[in-house]
C-alpha cells in the first residue's frame, strides 16, 4: 500500500514538477556588500578548499531522514509556527515572479533580504535561487545555507537534494536513492507546502484510511500556505 502512493505521487509530479527553479541555472544575486554574511564568515583561499567531503555527509543525513519519513505521523505548523517571517512581501514578489523571478535582481535582492532579517521561507526560497551556481565562494554559501536548512529539518532542502541522490545513487541507501517520492514525502513532513499538496492529493486517493487522513491533514496545511501569501499581497 506504501509503495502505491509513492507511485501516485510520481505520477502526479511528472518526475519533478515541484520547485522547478531547481532545474534552472541562475547567476548568484550581485550586491556591493555580502548579501549573505548572516550564514557566517568565509574561509580564506576558499577556491583550494574541498567541499565534496562535506556536501557528502549532508546528503547522507538527507537520506538518512527521507528512509525515516512516515506520511501518518504527519503533524501541521503553519508557516508562522515553523519560524519567524519578516519581510514576507518581498518573498511574495519573489514567487509570484518566477520564473523571471531568477533573473531579477531586484526581486532576489529582496528575497536575500528577507532571508538575512530571518524568513524562513525566504532561506527555503533562497536555497533554489542559488543553486546550481559556478563560482566558489557563492557555492559555499550554498553548502552553508543547506546545513542550515537541514538543522532546521526545512523541507525544501529533501527535494533540491534528490537530485545529487541520483546522480550517485550507488553512494547512498539504495531503497531510497532509487525512490524520488521518499524525498518529496520527507518535504512534506517538514513544512515545504508544495509538497504537502502533491503527496496529500496522492493520499486521499488510497485505500487506507489512515493515509487518506493524512492526505487530508496535508492539503489542510498547504492551504494555510496559500492563505498567509494571499493575505501578504
Amino acid at each position: 500500500m506504501a509503495r502505491q502512493w509513492m507511485i501516485a505521487v510520481l505520477l502526479l509530479l511528472g518526475l519533478g514538477t515541484i520547485h522547478m527553479a531547481g532545474t534552472h541555472r541562475p547567476q548568484a544575486p550581485v550586491a556591493s556588500k555580502d548579501p549573505y554574511a548572516w550564514l557566517g564568515p568565509l574561509p580564506g583561499k576558499i577556491d583550494h578548499i574541498d567541499i565534496g567531503p562535506r556536501w557528502k555527509r549532508l546528503v547522507d543525513e538527507v537520506v538518512k531522514d527521507a528512509r525515516a519519513a512516515d506520511v501518518r505521523r504527519f503533524v501541521c505548523k503553519i508557516p508562522a509556527e515553523v519560524g519567524a517571517l519578516p519581510m514576507m512581501q518581498a518573498v511574495v514578489r519573489y514567487a509570484d515572479g518566477l520564473p523571471g523571478s531568477l533573473d531579477d535582481q531586484a526581486l532576489a535582492d529582496g528575497l536575500s533580504q528577507a532571508a538575512a532579517r530571518g524568513n524562513w521561507l525566504a532561506r527555503a526560497q533562497l536555497f533554489s535561487h542559488l543553486r546550481e551556481t559556478e563560482d566558489m565562494a557563492t557555492r559555499y554559501r550554498l553548502l552553508q545555507l543547506a546545513e542550515w536548512l537541514h538543522r532546521h529539518r526545512l523541507g525544501h532542502l529533501y527535494v533540491g537534494l534528490e537530485d545529487q541522490v541520483w546522480a550517485s545513487p550507488d553512494e547512498h541507501d539504495t531503497s531510497v536513492a532509487h525512490d524520488p517520492s521518499r524525498f518529496v514525502a520527507a518535504a512534506a513532513m517538514h513544512h515545504d507546502y508544495a509538497a504537502q499538496a502533491s503527496v496529500g492529493r496522492a493520499l486521499i486517493e488510497m485505500d487506507d484510511p489512515e493515509l487518506v487522513a493524512a492526505g487530508g491533514r496535508m492539503l489542510a496545511c498547504a492551504a494555510s500556505a496559500r492563505d498567509l501569501y494571499r493575505k501578504t499581497k
